[in-house]
């Protein structure tokens, strides 16, 4: 199992007296995937829910759906106008429900939006049957707001859509409009299903004038009984993206809807919030404290590799430095009074510079030319180009010599040629050597070797 699911996972639960339905939905970049469905008994225990939200869903007659406008356009202060605004609605005091709202339209002067609110004490058991059925879930929705969110896996039109969802303990009518529900109203099936029907459009129609549909959706089975009644066509509606049937939808539509409201409506608030706010992420946090002690483990490691090795570097600079100026490495190496010394002692030396150069002399550079005897000279410059001075206390002592000559052949040429370029005792071989020819004459520079002694 991956310590980071990518996508994200939810788990829908629709539970009720006789069955516990389970949808395991993946949300996608496009769309959503439904992983698995599995159907449980009342006294069956609900298999673990691991790596992923856990969503449950409050039935419809148990939540109270109210659109409302508010002269108010800025989240935090709707929300705290919100339990004032609908305190006036509720059959019940306001300190014994959670409210949650959902935004169906930001207009100029304010906001339009329904409002959701149930009692405590529902809630309350709510959650202390699914603990019996060890279902522990993260959030807790409402039906109404489950099917609203089913609703956006159908086939989208520009006019609102009438669902009738055919649940196992009630019947629920909701009118969503792209997605947001707009009103909603339950029933048990022991009440007539087709007048039942026809007196929630005509409430619907009531409170939204506007708001017409020509057709109704149906999650169930009775829709010959709902046509007649009506008067209006019904439809099975089709999920294509999720490839379900028609008899998967009926028993599993309100748990995946459930799994898709994962994001929206939360009734797990206040005293009801999620005790265990850390357990879906406690392996992904071991992980990354683990992967964590790891880097820092391997920097560490790779510190002191360098430090070993940039020691060693400075324990050989250090007795190079020492074997230049004559002296003895004392073990264990003392850096920091030894250099000291040198440092008092090289800067104690006098400030001079070597006065008397060792390079060839023109006279000895003669005799040398002169055992050449395949040439003659025509003419020679000797110059010094370069030495140093108290300005110029770092500089080298370099002789510059110009040679003409002519030769008897060629071949006697390019024998003295190479001669210049190869190692010899008086040519500096690591200075360029130049040459041309032209009318029988050579012209070559080139320059002499230094020799003198420098201190350094």
């Amino acid at each position: 199992m991956s310590f980071f699911p990518t996508p994200p996972v939810y788990w829908g639960i629709d539970a009720n007296e006789k069955a516990t339905h389970v949808a395991q939905v993946r949300k996608l970049r496009k769309g959503w995937e439904v992983v698995s469905l599995k159907t449980f008994s009342p006294c069956e225990p609900v298999n673990p829910l691991d790596m992923g939200v856990v969503v449950s869903s409050l039935p419809s007659r148990e939540t109270l759906v109210r659109t409302c406008e508010l002269q108010i356009k800025r989240e935090k202060d709707l929300n705290a106008a919100l339990t004032f605004q609908l305190e006036p609605q509720l059959p019940y005091s306001a300190d014994n429900a959670i409210i949650q709202s959902q935004t169906i339209e930001k207009k100029v002067d304010g906001t339009l939006l329904t409002a959701f609110a149930v009692r405590k004490d529902h809630l309350k058991i709510h959650l202390e049957a699914l603990n019996k059925k060890g279902i522990e879930p993260e959030k807790t929705t409402s039906t109404p707001y489950a099917l609203a969110a089913l609703t956006t896996l159908f086939p989208q039109t520009l006019y609102p859509q009438f669902l009738v969802y055919e649940g196992e303990e009630e019947v629920s009518c909701i009118l969503v409009e792209r997605g947001k529900l707009l009103a909603a109203r339950a029933f048990d099936h022991k009440r007539d299903l087709g007048r039942e029907i026809q007196k929630t459009i005509l409430s619907f129609s009531s409170a939204y004038k506007t708001k017409e549909f020509e057709t109704i959706l149906l999650i169930g089975k009775q829709s010959s009984l709902i046509q007649e009644a009506t008067g209006k066509m019904v439809l099975f509606p089709s999920t294509s993206t999720l490839f379900l049937s028609q008899e998967e939808l009926t028993r599993y539509g309100l748990a995946i809807g459930i799994a898709l409201a994962a994001d929206g409506i939360d009734f797990r608030q206040k005293e009801f919030a999620y005790p265990h706010q850390w357990r879906r992420i406690k392996k992904p946090l071991i992980a990354c404290v683990a992967l964590s002690i790891l880097l820092v483990g391997s920097l560490c490691a790779f510190g002191q590799i360098a430090l070993t090795h940039q020691k060693k570097s400075v324990e050989h600079a250090y007795l190079s430095l020492l074997k230049t100026e004559g002296k003895e490495a004392k073990i264990p190496y003392d850096y920091h009074s030894t250099l000291s010394a040198l440092e008092k002692e090289v800067r104690a030396r006098p400030n001079t510079h070597p006065l008397l150069p060792n390079v060839p002399k023109v006279r000895e550079l003669l005799t040398w030319l002169s055992t050449k005897q395949a040439i003659e000279i025509e003419s020679l410059h000797y110059t010094m180009v370069k030495r140093p001075d108290f300005s110029r206390k770092n500089e080298r002592y370099k002789v510059k010599v110009d040679l003409e000559f002519s030769s008897k052949d060629n071949s006697s040429a390019s024998a003295f040629h190479d001669l210049l370029v190869s190692p010899c005792k008086f040519v500096d071989s690591e200075e360029e050597v130049q040459w041309s020819a032209g009318k029988g004459k050579y012209r070559t520079s080139f320059y002499l070797k230094d020799k003198t002694r420098y201190s350094e």
